[in-house]
This record gives structure tokens, sequence and C-alpha cells, in this order.
């Protein structure tokens, strides 16, 4: 029986190979996998701190705009955000 091992760093080329795969192996590619599918997503809550533009990083509580999949909270009485350009895909919004 073959088996398909990874042989270089690029995830899109597989190889045949007679070689068993170990377990350890396919744990680690398995896990790398998780955290680029969106394991990084946080919740960044509005500070406002600077001004009312939404791409200001210091407008933001991990200082940082939002980024697709993130969690934004914006809790501030009277708030407001200025939209400059398209945002990001977001996973949540709660004003």
């Amino acid at each position: 029986m073959r088996y398909v091992c990874l042989k270089t760093y690029r995830l899109n080329q597989y190889y045949r190979s007679g070689e068993k795969c170990g377990l350890a192996s396919w744990l680690v590619w398995a896990a790398i996998l998780l955290l680029c599918e969106g394991g990084l997503a946080a919740t960044n809550y509005w500070t406002g701190a600077t001004n009312g533009d939404w791409f200001n990083t210091n407008n933001w509580s991990l200082g940082a705009a939002p980024v697709a999949g993130d969690d934004v909270v914006i809790t501030n009485a009277g708030a407001n955000v200025l939209l400059t350009n398209a945002t990001p895909y977001l996973s949540s919004l709660t004003i």
C-alpha cells in the first residue's frame, strides 16, 4: 500500500511515497491547518480614543482595526464611527 506524504513546505504539493508518514507528522499539519482556518479571530472593542475613524488603530482595544472574522463591540454611548472604506467581513457587530 502506498501513502501520500507531504514532502515540501508548500501545502499544495503532495508526492507519492513508499514510506509511511508518522502520526505525529499528521497531527502537526492538522494543528497548523486549524490555526489557519480562523483560529486567530478576536474580540475588538471600540474605544474612540483618538477620533471617529474606523481604520485608526488607536481607536481599538487591540491596537489594530478589525480584520475578517473578528467580533466587534461598540458600546460607547453616543459613539460616532466614520467608515471611510469597506470593512472586512466580521463575525459579529454588537452596538
